[in-house]
Order: C-alpha cells, then sequence, then structure tokens
C-alpha cells in the first residue's frame, strides 16, 4: 500500500483549455476501468509527466517530434484528499506482480490487476512508468467515476520550456525535434548536375 495526500505534488501534461483531473474510461489506457468508472494518470516528477506523452512516439536513439507537446502545459497538482493505493513498486508486491505491468502491452493484463486492485478497495496503482527506467520517478493511476473533476483544484499551470527539452536530453537521453513546414523547406527546380 502506498499513500498519497494533499501535501503530494503530482504532475499532468494537458492541452491547453482542459483540466488536470480527467478520468478516462476508454480502454485504451494502461490501468483504465471500464465504464461507470475511469483512471486518471498522473506521474511524481514533471519529465515523467512529459515522458507518458510522448513515450508511444519515441523513435530509435531517443528521438521525438516537439509538435506532440504544442498546445499544451504541464500542471503542478495535488489531490483534494488522501488516495489509498496498490503499489506495484515497493518489493512485497513481488509475491503476487513484476515490474512488467508497467510496461506489459497490448494492456489486458494490466486492465484486469486495476479491476482487482480497484475492486479490493484501492483507490489507484502506483508503478514504474514504461517510459522511463529509474524507479524512482514514479507514475499513478487513480481510480474514479468516468469524467471531469472540475470542482477539484487545477494546480498550477507550469508553461513547456527549454529547460524542459534540455533536462530531457540529459536526463532522459531524448531530444526533440521541430519538423519544418513545407514553406520553410527549399526545394530544387529541376536536376540537380552531379
Amino acid at each position: 500500500m502506498f499513500r498519497i495526500d494533499e501535501r503530494t505534488t503530482l504532475w499532468r501534461l494537458v492541452r491547453k483549455g482542459h483540466g488536470p483531473w480527467w478520468y478516462g474510461s476508454s480502454l485504451d489506457g494502461r490501468f483504465d476501468l471500464a465504464p461507470p468508472h475511469g483512471t486518471c494518470y498522473v506521474a511524481n516528477d514533471d519529465l515523467g509527466a512529459i515522458l507518458e506523452t510522448l513515450g508511444p512516439d519515441l523513435l530509435p536513439g531517443g528521438l521525438a517530434p516537439a509538435r506532440l507537446l504544442r498546445d499544451r502545459q504541464l500542471r503542478a497538482v495535488r489531490v483534494p484528499h488522501a488516495h489509498r493505493l496498490a503499489n506495484c513498486l515497493a518489493q512485497k508486491a513481488a509475491k503476487w506482480i513484476t515490474a512488467e505491468v508497467g510496461t506489459l502491452t497490448p494492456y489486458e493484463i494490466p486492465q484486469a490487476w486495476a479491476k482487482a486492485f480497484h475492486r479490493g478497495g484501492f483507490e489507484g496503482v502506483r508503478y514504474g512508468s514504461r517510459h522511463l527506467t529509474s524507479r524512482r520517478p514514479y507514475s499513478v493511476a487513480l481510480f474514479g467515476s468516468a469524467g471531469e473533476r472540475s470542482a477539484w483544484p487545477k494546480g498550477r499551470a507550469v508553461p513547456l520550456a527549454s529547460d524542459h527539452r534540455e533536462r530531457l536530453r540529459r536526463r532522459c537521453g531524448v531530444t526533440l525535434f521541430d519538423i519544418p513546414f513545407e514553406d520553410e523547406l527549399l526545394f530544387a527546380k529541376g536536376p540537380v548536375a552531379g
């Protein structure tokens, strides 16, 4: 068991204009619960939150298109009340589960665990991010009713900046690159003499 409360700073990367507390139930996420329940994904580290968004589109060598972060902002948030989480990073959890729960695809098995944890009274899961090899920063999947928690505190908006790019490169080996627009490229006309 792991506990987060009002003092725990968590991070979520959201599209501008959207609140941070969306509990999805599409079953497209690792620990998604089926309706009428949902799951909200956060991390205890700003880079962890960014990598959760970039992860599926990371290219070999740690490259990712910067456009994936366009129109997004980080939010430093805190839950309004304590949550009791199933702790998949605890050593005692090895009795039942392995670290694969945070990396396994497709998601049928992690979703089955989420369902079991939810039925067992847990309000979420603490797990290792698929896109971080370190277990120090961790990810959290919170359980609740599907939909947005518009009454919960929105937290503090943190603009994505060059500092985030540099820390992603230095700490995680991930380089963001900009894809130029067609009108920014110079195209040769006709055959090029060799």
